[in-house]
């Protein structure tokens, strides 16, 4: 499958992006016999033979003042037909499309009758309302099975032409079919979008999301445009010049960015299910007294004692309880995918197996549920679930095949006990604006991640979501020329977004995706990422760009003297740190790190008027006292420096280097045994990682210190032998 798809989307890229008409044409004359049952002869006749006469005029030199337009027009005529063979190959050989196709049968052959069942099905609703007699169970089920068959059609379906878009545009936007159908309708264009791009469902989209008011649909289209300018539109004027209009919209970009960060937070679903796991879910189940029995829900006999002989614990496990709910709490209010762990296990119900189901509204209409909805105790369970919003469509659905299971095996009194669990999870979130854009977005981002990760229907898809280096990123839409075009300061709150997410590699691509001149605020956020991503050198020039205009800019001189300490250009980062020192803005890690420097380009006296000023403000810190003896032994004070190394040594918590540092006094004071046995303690300290060479490799990154005291090269080899080979001496 990849070896095919990769060959055509070579061919794609030749149309869309390099505009070579020549070289893709040579490109599907050469698939002709691999792909022969599925090869469009008569149309690649027709386009090869308009190339041809095209490239004949031109050859006698006759001008055409049309030739671009004609040209284009041959490109967009061959990538259509390109599409469509993918298209028909995977009708034919992928067990889902083959599925899709067959149970979609002729159901698109007419949009007049599909127009018709639509409409006829809101005019039965609302004649039901009125509770004329019909039998309302079985239309149900026949209107789901139609809206199941037209799902496969549009997803699977062939590029679009000029008609099929305005009738789903007219369709999607007359407010004359059910909001359930519309959501089915597109989602299934969202779905063939992402699996083959078509311009006209493109289009389709942006008129949808125009042109209708209810925000469960305009969130879907929105999410289809979005990932849909994956593409090179440079050949389809038409559709980009409309997105272009779209984007003047303050609000429209809004939108934009806010599906942009809910994306990011939807792709860290697994990484928060792990935290969930691993730092709160723990501490909640450790500190509940509670355990479910045949009785009911009892406490532990063992918390009833520890309650009477330890009063004040109660308190404190309440509080621990309250602590962990918090957390999960926050990171769903600031949009996190909490319920992602859980549910994604439960997707195995037979439901899931028909594609449509896992993009359609949370309905108790659904012929699935035809058995559950007759049991009171599940209505009841199911009107906390509905109240619930943070549960996305899918997940509802889950739970409530779940719920139907614990109905016939769990006691009365558990399921009473649920019930008003459920009824408190709704009061709590009651409050919570559940119709608003941001949320449905949310849940409708939820519903595709799932389906997308979890699902077997996936392996036959392209995945919106791959993280794939080597493909295109439908999911980070952001870094699309469009986008980077119109949306400088929505680009500029991401890159924020995506700096507090510690979204490091993101950012970058963010940043060199748009050219953003000379604006501090965006090369200040490249820089860091840079930075964060350890490529110093590049971090180093932005930072110092920056500087160039505000030289007090304590964020880039912050930046700018640890990208160079990285580098090793002390003195760059003595210059910046010395600034922050003037301007008085250095932590202790920075003011440390500035006496560092000041040893490294020899101005160690200044340093040292830094550090004991320090050893005075900060008592006996460790890391300070570490550095000053550091300083002392590069100055040569080898008898102080010795002093201040015999405190570190013998301190609670002593680090390799505080032997390793000790040995260089011992042998500079000629106290070799001394020496010896120090840096044997501070290869035990380096568990043993540090080999003889490795040893001889460190004595020589500080042979400038062991060489200013008459340490030689001889010296050096001699003493690695002593230190590791004890049976010498």
């Amino acid at each position: 499958m990849a070896e095919v798809l990769n060959k055509i989307d070579t061919i794609l890229y030749n149309i869309v992006s390099r505009h070579t008409l020549g070289a893709a044409i040579d490109g599907m004359k050469s698939m002709a016999t691999d792909f022969r049952d599925f090869y469009p002869y008569d149309d690649m006749d027709r386009i090869e033979k308009d190339y041809g006469t095209m490239l004949r005029f031109i050859h006698t030199g006759y001008r055409d003042r049309n030739m671009e337009e004609q040209y284009h027009d041959l490109l967009r005529r061959l990538y259509t037909t390109v599409a469509d063979m993918e298209t028909r190959w995977r009708q034919k050989t992928l067990v889902y499309y083959v599925a899709a196709v067959k149970t979609a049968g002729n159901t698109g052959s007419s949009l007049d009758l599909i127009k018709s069942v639509l409409e006829r099905h809101m005019a039965d609703l609302a004649i039901s309302a009125l509770n004329i007699s019909g039998n309302k169970q079985e239309e149900n089920e026949r209107h789901f099975v139609f809206m199941n068959k037209l799902f496969c059609h549009i997803w699977t379906s062939l590029q679009w032409n000029k008609g099929e878009m305005e009738f789903y545009t007219t369709l999607l936007t007359s407010g004359l079919i059910t909001i359930d159908d519309a959501v089915i309708i597109t989602a299934a264009i969202n779905t063939g979008l992402i699996n083959q791009w078509d311009p006209r469902k493109l289009q389709t989209l942006i008129n949808v999301y125009t042109g209708c008011s209810d925000e469960r649909i305009k969130q879907r289209a929105l999410t289809g445009i979005a990932y849909g300018t994956c593409q090179d539109m440079s050949l389809f004027t038409d559709v980009s010049d409309t997105l272009e209009g779209l984007l003047q919209n303050e609000e429209v970009r809004k939108e934009l960015l806010e599906l942009q960060e809910q994306t990011f937070l939807c792709i860290d679903a697994e990484k928060d299910h792990r935290t969930i796991q691993k730092d709160v879910l723990p501490n909640i189940v450790k500190n509940n007294n509670l355990k479910i029995t045949e009785f009911g829900i009892v406490e532990k006999d063992e918390d009833i004692m520890r309650d009477i002989l330890h009063p004040e614990a109660e308190d404190k496990r309440q509080e621990e309880i309250e602590k962990g709910i918090k957390k999960i709490m926050d990171m769903q209010q600031s949009g996190s995918d909490i319920f992602y762990g859980g549910f994604s296990k439960m997707k195995s119900f037979p439901f899931f197996s028909t594609m449509s189901n896992w993009f359609c509204l949370y309905s108790q209409e659904h012929p699935a549920l035809k058995e559950q909805k007759e049991s009171e105790e599940f209505r009841r369970i199911n009107d906390s679930i509905l109240k619930a919003g943070h549960f996305c469509d899918s997940d509802k659905y889950s739970f409530a095949f779940v719920v139907s299971e614990w109905i016939k095996k769990l006691p009365k009194q558990v399921l009473e006990a649920m019930t008003a669990e459920q009824a408190a999870m709704a009061e709590m979130q009651k409050n919570d604006n559940n119709g608003s854009a941001t949320i449905v977005r949310r849940l409708y981002l939820q519903d595709i991640y799932r389906f997308y990760k979890v699902s077997p229907m996936k392996d036959d898809m392209r995945n919106p979501f791959d993280s794939d280096k080597s493909k295109r990123k439908m999911w980070f839409f952001f870094i699309h020329p469009l986008f980077s075009k119109h949306m400088e300061r929505e680009r500029l709150e991401l890159g924020r977004f995506l700096a507090k997410k510690k979204k490091w590699t993101e950012l970058i691509a963010l940043m060199e995706s748009c050219n953003y001149g000379d604006d501090i605020t965006a090369m200040q956020l490249h820089a860091w990422a840079l930075l964060k991503d350890r490529d110093y050198q590049k971090a180093v020039r932005l930072f110092a760009r920056t500087l160039e205009t505000n030289p007090d800019n304590v964020m880039s001189l912050r930046g700018l003297a640890k990208a160079s300490i990285y580098t090793e250009d002390y003195a760059t980062a003595a210059t910046a740190y010395g600034k922050l020192e003037e301007i008085n803005e250095n932590s202790l890690a920075a003011t440390l790190n500035y006496c560092v420097s000041l040893i490294k380009t020899g101005r160690t006296d200044e340093s040292m008027d830094v550090l004991f000023r320090l050893l005075y403000e900060n008592g006996e810190d460790t890391l300070v006292k570490r550095i000053l003896a550091w300083a002392l032994l590069t100055k040569g004070d080898h008898d102080k420096a010795w002093r201040y190394y015999t405190d570190l040594i013998e301190c609670d918590n002593p680090k390799a280097d505080d032997f390793l540092n000790g040995g260089y006094c011992q042998w500079i004071r000629n106290n070799i045994a001394d020496a010896v046995e120090l840096f044997r303690t501070y290869m035990e300290k380096c568990d043993y990682t540090i080999t003889q060479e490795k040893l001889i490799e460190t004595f020589n990154n500080d042979r400038n210190i062991l060489h200013s005291n008459e340490i030689s090269n001889t010296d050096i080899l001699v003493m690695a032998d002593m230190v590791c080979y004890s049976r010498f001496v």
